[in-house]
């Protein structure tokens, strides 16, 4: 394995520090202690997603998984994350913040200042509620999807719905475009089970910065209206995208076309995504339509790419003698993804380069290369 200089590893810091509030959002469950070590040492990261300035007393980072990371020396026996932070937690800390993050920030922290910090901006499930007004009233909406799966916020039971369409009982109006409805359960445990394609009539209160964003407060019951019954026989109907490149078919749960065009001498698959409960495909189709154009070569440029940006990494993993003209030849076919913004990924098998693991490469609408990964 690669080891990197402790002198090394600092430089890429800030070298003044500053004090940060943090809420603490997600840890790691084990961590690596023989994967890149630096001078006997190892990297233990953790993301907050909320943070408060206290020279300013501001919120600096709200909403944004930024980083924090710190080492650990490789020992035998003790707490092998180092710092006991825990998910929820509020923490003073002394951090240098990474000279070179430009989507999320990342920061090294120094040591820990104070534990269990309270600050009511702070705390998640008021900082959640706080979002939405404070009125209650009746809605009418066409669920989309079964609450299969209920996902955890801070020890409590979370679901997010998307609708259909909603109607807003008190003038009788239909709003036939998608909308968002959160329910927070008091406990661990889903509270209510929502089925697919059923309408149901629920207390909300709506979003204060977000249209079409609701808090579900309480589910009075299933509910039945001709017109979301109109909308809903409208939605299950296949639909086609007929096109040069081949038919691409809508997949109405994961909302993308779905379709294989030709790629050098093999084919792939390519998805198409689109609005929620949306058919419009126009901007990603125009997109696949530019790398249609010269698939050779904008084939070469992400093989080229990710050789480029994922070679050091590649020492870590690979225990063979590669060149990175290897490393871009031995990469797989990618699948195709496109956003409803014309911005898109590649996704390639690996094989034994990553343990399997895939290679992602993320392009602009522009095909301009950018963040690429291991996923999987």
């Amino acid at each position: 394995m690669a080891n990197q200089s402790l002198a090394q590893y600092t430089s890429s810091f800030k070298p003044e520090t500053r004090e940060l509030l943090v809420r603490i959002s997600w840890l790691p469950k084990e961590v690596h202690p023989d994967r890149n070590l630096i001078d006997g040492q190892y990297k233990v990261q953790a993301r907050f997603d909320r943070a408060i300035d206290p020279e300013t007393d501001q919120i600096v980072y709200d909403g944004v998984n930024s980083t924090i990371e710190w080492l650990v020396k490789k020992r035998l026996f003790g707490n092998p994350f180092g710092y006991r932070f825990k998910v929820g937690g509020c923490y003073r800390l002394l951090v240098r913040k990474a000279l070179d993050s430009p989507r999320n920030p990342l920061f090294y922290v120094e040591r820990v200042l104070e534990t269990d910090v309270y600050d009511e901006r702070l705390d998640p499930i008021r900082s959640f509620l706080n979002d939405y007004d404070r009125t209650e009233q009746e809605v009418l909406f066409l669920n989309r999807r079964e609450s299969k799966h209920w996902g955890s916020f801070y020890g409590r039971a979370r679901a997010c719905m998307t609708a259909l369409a909603w109607i807003d009982p008190q003038t009788d109006t239909l709003t036939a475009s998608p909308a968002y409805f959160n329910i927070l359960s008091n406990g661990s445990h889903a509270p209510y089970h929502f089925d697919a394609l059923t309408a149901y009539r629920v207390k909300a209160r709506r979003h204060l910065h977000y249209e079409n964003t609701w808090l579900i407060t309480s589910v009075l019951g299933s509910a039945d209206d001709p017109r979301l019954a109109q909308i809903k026989e409208a939605y299950r109907k296949p639909v086609t995208l007929e096109d040069s490149l081949g038919p691409f078919q809508l997949n109405h749960e994961m909302d993308w076309y779905e379709g294989r065009i030709q790629w050098l001498d093999s084919d792939t698959l390519v998805y198409l995504c689109v609005e929620p409960g949306g058919t419009d495909a126009s901007i990603p189709l125009a997109t696949l339509h530019r790398i249609a154009q010269d698939i050779p070569s904008f084939d070469q440029i992400c093989r080229t790419y990710i050789s480029d940006n994922l070679y050091d990494l590649l020492q870590d993993w690979y225990e063979g003698d590669i060149t990175k003209e290897e490393f871009a030849r031995e990469i797989g076919i990618p699948v195709v993804s496109i956003g409803s913004d014309g911005s898109g990924s590649l996704s390639y098998e690996s094989g034994e380069l990553f343990a399997d693991h895939q290679i992602t490469l993320e392009f602009d609408a522009e095909l301009k290369p950018g963040e690429t990964n291991l996923a999987g």
